[in-house]
């Protein structure tokens, strides 16, 4: 398994693991740490997700991943973006394919 599935993994078991984002409360960004990569902050990557649930179903939204290292954090803009993509996909849930491989 790669690390898009032990990502899917992680949250099927624990969906509150990243941070809320100050202002877009139903976004959550997660660090994901790279082996081999400088450690601390500002190495790895940054993971922006949406989790819903809607009819007893846990959906788990990817909606951006960027290298810390590239740029500091996203623009309220982009988060503005992020959120109005992610509420038009959980609007009608039953029209995406869902599988994770």
């Amino acid at each position: 398994m790669g690390a898009c599935g032990d990502i899917c993994k992680l949250l099927k078991l624990y969906p509150d693991h990243g941070v809320p984002i100050p202002g877009f409360p139903h976004l959550r960004k997660m660090r994901l740490m790279v082996p081999g990569l400088a450690a601390g902050k500002s190495g790895g990557y940054r993971l922006i997700y949406r989790k819903q649930v809607q009819d007893e179903t846990l959906y788990i939204v990817f909606l951006e991943t960027y290298f810390k290292g590239d740029r500091e954090d996203l623009s309220r803009q982009e988060y503005k973006n992020l959120a109005h993509e992610s509420e038009a996909i959980l609007r009608s849930p039953l029209s995406v394919d869902w599988s994770d491989g």
